[in-house]
């Protein structure tokens, strides 16, 4: 959780800018405000930010901007800053009344000034907050707000204006981008929900990629959650000089807005993070009992299903194979199936983004919704996140009652329903899947023989009695007795010394009696 200490690191601030640096060291941001407020620090611990000249002079402005925006008075906002060559490019938003508005450029040697301007850039509806990437010597600027979207558009790196036509990527309900590229991969980084009320934002930033700049953009993740603590409404990506930088809304004062600092910022597995990267595979590919840590019971597949939609749940542990899970490596993440259902995998419906959808089995598709992640949390836990999304496994209100359901939700490195250990088991026990019209090798459905850990009954049919199962030492020695309606039963002989035992069940059709040997 991240602490807020005080002004002079957290200063005010809204739709920050990339943090450069200018001719003389010091580092800079620029943010919404008046004439385009702008503030810098001398050193890189950030400990004595100041107010700097604005570009425009409070009350001026471009002329030009009153013929594509009305109502303008001056304040700008979400400006983005880069450095081509010696000359740093200033790119603005101006909105006035209504949904019209423009962004422009300026230019400087010096951020300190003088600014000159150099007039439009786009204009439109969705015409706010530019994000600036400099790529392999070619400049790109997104854009976008509610109205439109999400565009972007190559610029000249000598007069920064368009020498392309723009590309759509991220359809409306979306704003405040930021680029940012690693390895094979471009980030778009962007904004859901609504800003700009305090304590009661409902902004979040989340992050999608691409292997070409101009997308298209996919597997859509939380990057940053809408509540951290008292960090609210985290938004406005921004990376420059090894920092990540965005504005948050203060719980601890009164939601006003404070630039965050962060060095913690990386790529790990194709996906960015921060705070504690994530721990790539974890656990060597095999079968595991997965264990929530505030509850000591285990994942669980209800009814032991092996149908598309099957759910997942919580329940004490049974050794049975439907609550084994084979852990199979795909890249910097995981294909977690059920040894009961091989062919099934642990997937998150309809690949919702949002907290509490559901997690469930769906046949293998091979597609991030059913890739997931450990994120470690110490101790022999882990997190299970969600490559497509970036969320976490999470039981349902921290039960610890059986059946209690397994959604994803914005993970939280403190709470204990959402960390798991995994404990190697056996998969030796195959489980007779009835609706699939398998059957047992042995006469009488008793396997596997010999026996781990645990026995199971597959009648000739479904009994209309019960039916009363007894295993016995060489000696006549009642180890082990049940009973059980049904087909088919399992009996769990963990617990019995290795040696040979002689089982017996007996219902209204007749009875059996066989040797097994337990090891």
């Amino acid at each position: 959780m991240i602490a807020v200490a005080s002004w002079a690191q957290y200063p005010p601030s809204h739709d920050p800018s990339t943090m450069v640096r200018n001719v003389d060291g010091r580092y800079w941001i620029f943010t919404t405000g008046n004439g385009i407020w702008a503030m810098s620090s001398s050193n890189a611990n950030f400990s004595d930010w100041r107010p700097e000249p604005t570009p425009f002079a409070p009350g001026t402005w471009p002329g030009w901007i009153s013929n594509y925006v009305e109502g303008f008075n001056g304040f700008f906002w979400a400006p983005d800053v880069i450095k081509v060559g010696n000359t740093y490019f200033l790119y603005y938003s101006c909105a006035g009344n209504g949904a019209p508005a423009a962004i422009g450029v300026a230019t400087a040697t010096n951020l300190a000034g003088p600014w000159t301007d150099r007039g439009m850039v786009v204009a439109g509806n969705n015409a706010i907050d530019p994000a600036l990437l400099l790529d392999n010597g070619r400049l790109w600027m997104s854009w976008g707000n509610w109205q439109s979207g999400i565009d972007i558009i190559e610029l000249s790196t000598s007069t920064g204006k368009p020498i392309s036509g723009s590309t759509h990527l991220v359809s409306g309900q979306v704003e405040g981008p930021g680029l940012y590229k690693s390895g094979g991969y471009y980030y778009l980084f962007y904004q859901r929900g609504l800003c700009c009320n305090g304590v009661n934002s409902g902004y979040y930033m989340v992050v999608a990629r691409s292997t070409n700049i101009t997308g298209p953009y996919t597997g859509e993740r939380v990057f940053l959650p809408n509540r951290n603590g008292n960090i609210i409404g985290p938004g406005h990506f921004g990376y420059g000089q090894g920092r990540l930088t965005y504005h948050f809304y203060d719980g601890n004062d009164s939601g006003n807005a404070k630039l965050m600092v962060r060095s913690d910022f990386g790529v790990a597995n194709g996906w960015p993070y921060v705070g504690t990267p994530p721990s790539g595979p974890g656990v060597p590919s095999g079968t595991y009992r997965i264990t929530p840590r505030h509850s000591g019971k285990a994942l669980d597949v209800v009814d032991c299903g092996n149908t598309d939609g099957t759910n997942v749940q919580q329940w004490s542990w049974l050794n049975n194979n439907c609550q084994k899970w084979n852990f199979t490596q795909m890249g910097g993440g995981y294909r977690i199936s059920p040894v009961s259902a091989p062919n099934q995998a642990l997937d998150l419906e309809d690949c919702n983004n949002a907290n509490a959808t559901n997690v469930r089995l769906w046949s293998w598709l091979n597609n991030d919704c059913q890739k997931w992640e450990l994120v470690n949390r110490g101790s022999g836990y882990y997190s299970i996140r969600s490559v497509a999304t970036g969320k976490c496994l999470d039981v349902n209100s921290f039960s610890t009652d059986d059946g209690a359901n397994v959604f994803q939700y914005d993970c939280n490195s403190q709470s204990t329903n959402q960390q798991f250990r995994m404990d190697a088991v056996s998969a030796s026990l195959q489980t007779v899947r009835l609706d699939q019209g398998e059957v047992s090798s042995e006469p009488s459905g008793v396997y596997p023989n010999p026996v781990i850990d645990q026995v199971n009954i597959l009648l000739p049919k479904a009994s209309e009695g019960v039916t009363t199962l007894k295993i016995m030492d060489v000696e006549g020695k009642l180890m082990k007795q049940e009973s059980f309606k049904g087909k088919a039963h399992q009996i769990d002989v963990s617990a019995l010394p290795k040696g040979v035992y002689i089982l017996s069940y007996e219902n209204i059709d007749g009875s059996y009696v066989k040797k097994i040997s337990k090891q």
